[in-house]
């Protein structure tokens, strides 16, 4: 979280026994936020499951070195279904398209694929 995060909310987490780190004064700062999850807890690999947003915005900041997705057949009639990468960095309305490579395919059940793609 940000520096200027209020200081009831973080006794709030410390009263819940929940652990945090600053990354930025007012803004995240992921490259930060990674930096130190890995200088201070040894942290290698991370798993990102955040949505669209947050997907977005560690792909804006060239943070993700590979992608597992999987294809099932299942549709999202949702309007308002955020896609599996939007526009991250806080609603930034530029980004370029970045790409991957097909690692490897597998096969799930007759029913869906496994699809896991590299960082080019």
């Amino acid at each position: 979280m940000t520096e200027s995060v209020p200081n009831a909310f973080l006794m709030h987490l410390r009263n819940k026994g929940v652990s945090y780190l600053f990354a930025g004064k007012t803004e995240l700062n992921l490259p930060l936020a990674v930096q130190k999850l890995k200088k201070l807890f040894g942290i290698q690999t991370l798993l990102l499951e955040g949505g669209g947003i947050a997907n977005g915005s560690f792909l804006q900041e060239e943070l993700i070195d590979e992608i597992s997705l999987v294809v099932v057949p299942a549709a999202e009639c949702n309007e308002d279904a955020i896609p599996l990468f939007k526009t991250g960095k806080y609603g930034a309305k530029t980004t370029f398209a970045k790409s991957f490579h097909l690692k490897e395919v597998k096969r799930l059940n007759d029913n869906g694929l496994w699809l896991i793609y590299s960082k080019n």
